[in-house]
């Protein structure tokens, strides 16, 4: 149960980096 909790967190924190990086994409296009 603790490690599908870890998984679910570090799904979660990988999409919350990807769409910091689309933040940065759409706000500053390169």
């Amino acid at each position: 149960m603790f490690a599908l909790c870890q998984r679910i967190q570090k799904r979660h924190l990988v999409m919350l980096i990807v769409m910091l990086k689309i933040n940065k994409v759409f706000t500053c296009p390169v």
